[in-house]
């Protein structure tokens, strides 16, 4: 990969050369990609270097409050240490697998932790609640199957 220095560079440089190749080689969803690639004064792209908790950190060292990380997957912050453990340990076993035909130990114990939690207070008589878990990137739809 030609476009990674293999030494420590000036943290400007750096930015400098990210914001290069984001602009030729990255399409952000849900962004205006004009404004992105000629932004205005003063609105130069935010390019995310790390993390902690609910702060992120640019590649100019400006900290930011992850206040939309639940848009996607971050909800309890970044570098959770019970988190990152748990990553680690699955990452030892197996990275992903689809459910599509196939079950995981994980995707198993985590449907039955899930049924077990869901509240069941207030349910009309003959309706058990959740009894299912589907995974998906929507949410999970209560399914009743019997």
């Amino acid at each position: 990969m030609k476009d990674i220095p293999k030494v420590v560079e000036d943290a400007e440089d750096r930015h400098q050369r990210l914001t290069t190749l984001d602009r030729a080689h990255v399409w952000h969803p849900f962004t205006q990609m004009q404004t992105w690639l000629e932004p205005l004064p003063g609105d130069e792209p935010v390019i995310i270097d790390h993390a902690s908790g609910s702060w992120l950190f640019d590649t100019r060292g400006r900290k930011y409050l992850d206040a939309i990380s639940s848009l996607w997957v971050n909800v309890h912050g970044h570098h959770r240490a019970e988190i990152d453990s748990a990553i680690r340990l699955q990452l030892e076993r197996v990275a992903h697998t689809t459910l599509l035909g196939l079950a995981s130990p994980p995707s198993i114990e985590l449907a039955a932790e899930l049924v077990a939690r869901a509240p069941r207070q207030g349910l009309a008589p003959g309706d058990h609640g959740l009894t299912k878990v589907f995974y998906s990137d929507s949410g999970a739809p209560r399914w009743k199957w019997r």
